[in-house]
C-alpha cells in the first residue's frame, strides 16, 4: 500500500509539473506571436527555449534558440545573441554532444565578455567546466571552475561564489588532488580560498554538493 501511495504521489507530481510547464509554454508562445521583431521577441524566444529544455524537447528548444540568434543578429542585440548561444549549448549538452556544447558556450562567452558581464562569464565558464568533467578531462574542468570562481569574486557575485563554481571546483579538486595525487600544489591560492569558503558555508556546501553528486546536471544560465 505504501509503495502504491508513493507511486501515485510521484505520478501526480510529475503530471502537475508537465501541465504547469505546458501552460507556461503556451503562454510564451502566445507572446512570441504578438511580439514585434525586437529585443522583447528575442527574450521570449530564449525563455521558450528554456521551457522546452525543461520538458526534454531539445529539438524545439534548439529551434527557438536559433530563431532568437538570427533575430538578435538582425537587430543588433548582443545580449540576446549570447543567451541564444548559451541555450544552444545547454541543449547540446543534454544530448551529450559535448563538442557542439563547448562551441556554443565559447561563442556565448566571447560576447558576454565583450559586454563586460563578469558574472555571466563566470556562469558560462563554470558550465564549460562541467562539460570537461563529463568528458573525463578533469584537469581542464578544474582550471575552468577555478577561473569561474575568480571571476565571481571579481564581480562580488555572492550567490555564484556560494554555489556552483566553488562547489564544483572542490568536487574536481577532491577527485584530482586527493584521489590521484595531482601535482597541482595544495598551497595554490584559489584552492585555499575554496577550502575557506567551504568552512564558512558548510550548510550550503553540503546540500549543494549532494544535489550535484546525485543529479550530475549542468545548471542553466
Amino acid at each position: 500500500m505504501k509503495k502504491l501511495l508513493i507511486l501515485y504521489t510521484v505520478t501526480f507530481l510529475s503530471a502537475t509539473f508537465i501541465y504547469a510547464q505546458q501552460r507556461q509554454i503556451d503562454s510564451i508562445k502566445a507572446l512570441v506571436g504578438l511580439d514585434k521583431y525586437d529585443s522583447v521577441k528575442v527574450r521570449h524566444l530564449n525563455k521558450l527555449s528554456n521551457a522546452y529544455c525543461d520538458i526534454g524537447d531539445m529539438k524545439k528548444a534548439m529551434d527557438c534558440a536559433k530563431s532568437a540568434s538570427v533575430l538578435s543578429q538582425k537587430i543588433g542585440y548582443p545580449q540576446g545573441f549570447a543567451k541564444a548561444n548559451s541555450n544552444m549549448a545547454f541543449a547540446y549538452y543534454m544530448q551529450a554532444d559535448y563538442t557542439n556544447a563547448l562551441t556554443y558556450y565559447s561563442k556565448a562567452l566571447e560576447i558576454t565578455q565583450q559586454l563586460g558581464n563578469t558574472s555571466g562569464a563566470a556562469s558560462i565558464i563554470s558550465n564549460m567546466g562541467l562539460i570537461y568533467d563529463a568528458q573525463g578531462k578533469l584537469p581542464d574542468a578544474l582550471a575552468y571552475f577555478l577561473k569561474a570562481l575568480k571571476l565571481a569574486e571579481e564581480a562580488d557575485d555572492k550567490k555564484l561564489i556560494a554555489t556552483a563554481p566553488v562547489i564544483l571546483a572542490t568536487f574536481i579538486f577532491t577527485r584530482t588532488i586527493i584521489t590521484t595525487h595531482s601535482p597541482i600544489s595544495r598551497n595554490h591560492t584559489s584552492l585555499r580560498r575554496i577550502l575557506e569558503i567551504k568552512a564558512e558555508r558548510p550548510t550550503i556546501w553540503n546540500v549543494s554538493g549532494m544535489y550535484i553528486s546525485k543529479s550530475g546536471s549542468i545548471p542553466k544560465h
